[in-house]
């Protein structure tokens, strides 16, 4: 199918050009040739090492169960949504997707939405007083998939929201894992198993480190340096690993805070115990590496089901969530004081990661603060003068988030970077 559209295009244009007399048959092949190793090469880019059989082999140990029904909110439709609200931050406009131009990208075709409740474009809702109240949600009236929820007040105590520090992924370069005994459990895509994944209580397994001190010592010294890496919004899932164990392979410890490890929190997965363990068995045989699995971390029958959603079979929380265009648009206010919310969980979160950071993150010789889709939003906006002095000697890496005014953000200056 890719061939046949690529060379239909292909002599459409070449009668052009032969009415011109400037295209040969030799001509027309070089241009169809051309054009398919362009879009091949395109496509192996997009993708990476990433093959079907990578995907299938997700089938293994870690849960027993095939990864199509492994859940999560940061899902294929959430990100073609945001395409459709690359510009809808201005309210309702003028193209609808169902009655766009054949041939139109999605992400230049637009949507529209009633606007019910449009406050002023630039009227900030981050005042810290409005978190201590609940947050009435609406959504579109001509439609049962969604249904109007409501946020809880959210506690102004860091300690309230330990649990992201106390249940924080690591992941550890080679010469670490080295050092302290451990056993590798994961690697890049290039196969070598040479670098370690836990939860950081797992660190007290280290055979040549037992004491906290010892691993401080160790964990100080045998890295580059420390990324505090802020996963999106499906949790420390699909790229999120892959992103750190890069930056493992490049030599950094990664310390990936948990925003889902509160069952009684606004969020929520359960966790799969036994994490390293459970990622060396399932990385032994080099068919079933576990890279490309879109969950290697929590259990795959727990989903975090958005309170949105029209459903009574499951549990919900009410900051999971689906960046649905129309819901945004057609109530425009309350979504935007939604994000703000799960903004709010993040700083939170991260004030007390700052406050509690280990000892050898604090020596360590670079400091980066790293974020991805949510994560990156988070990363972007947050700034804590503790956390600042430790950037100095590296700074911030953002993954899959704009810096720019959008459905994210409820006013302009909470676009920009560091507070700035």
């Amino acid at each position: 199918i890719l061939a046949q559209a690529i060379l239909a295009q292909t002599l459409a244009q070449s009668s052009r050009l032969a009415s011109n007399n400037t295209a040969g048959p030799l001509a027309v092949i070089a241009m169809f040739v051309h054009r398919l190793i362009a879009v091949l090469v395109s496509i192996a880019c997009t993708c990476g090492a990433a093959t079907a059989e990578d995907v299938k082999q997700c089938t293994h140990a870690l849960a027993g169960m095939p990864s199509d029904r492994i859940a999560d909110t940061d899902t294929e439709e959430d990100h073609t949504s945001f395409l459709q609200m690359r510009s809808s931050r201005k309210g309702p406009l003028e193209k609808t997707t169902e009655n766009a131009e054949e041939g139109t990208p999605l992400w230049s075709q637009s949507i529209t939405a009633p606007a019910q409740n449009v406050a002023s474009e630039d009227a900030c809702l981050n005042d810290p007083a409005s978190f201590d109240t609940t947050l009435d949600v609406a959504v579109p009236r001509a439609q049962t998939k969604y249904w109007n929820f409501t946020v809880p007040p959210m506690s102004s105590s860091t300690e309230d929201y330990s649990y992201a520090m106390e249940q924080a992924f690591v992941v550890l370069p080679s010469r670490c894992v080295l050092r302290l005994g451990l056993e590798p459990n994961v690697g890049d895509a290039d196969r070598l198993i040479n670098q370690w994944m836990g939860r950081i209580e797992e660190l007290a397994t280290a055979p040549k480190a037992t004491t906290s001190s010892e691993r401080d010592v160790i964990l100080a010294h045998c890295a580059c340096g420390w990324a505090i890496f802020a996963h999106g919004s499906g949790g420390f899932t699909y790229d999120n690993p892959r992103y750190s164990i890069m930056l493992a392979a490049a030599g950094y410890g990664v310390l990936a805070p948990d925003s889902f490890a509160s069952s009684t929190g606004l969020r929520y997965k359960a966790p799969l115990k036994n994490l390293s363990s459970r990622l060396r068995e399932a990385n032994t045989r080099q068919q079933n590496l576990s890279f490309w699995c879109e969950n290697n971390v929590y259990d795959p029958t727990s989903g975090c089901t958005a309170a949105m959603e029209n459903q009574t079979s499951s549990p919900s929380y009410p900051l999971c969530y689906n960046s649905d265009p129309q819901a945004i648009l057609s109530h425009t206010e309350d979504w935007r004081a939604f994000y703000e919310r799960v903004f709010r969980l993040r700083q939170l979160e991260l004030d007390y990661v700052v406050a509690h950071l280990p000892e050898y993150i604090r020596q360590a010789p670079k400091v980066f603060l790293v974020g991805e889709s949510e994560g990156g939003m988070a990363a972007a906006r947050y700034s804590n003068p503790e956390l600042e002095k430790l950037l100095a000697s590296g700074g911030r890496i953002i993954l899959q988030w704009s810096c720019e005014s959008n459905y994210y953000t409820s006013c302009s200056e909470d676009a920009g970077v560091g507070g700035l």
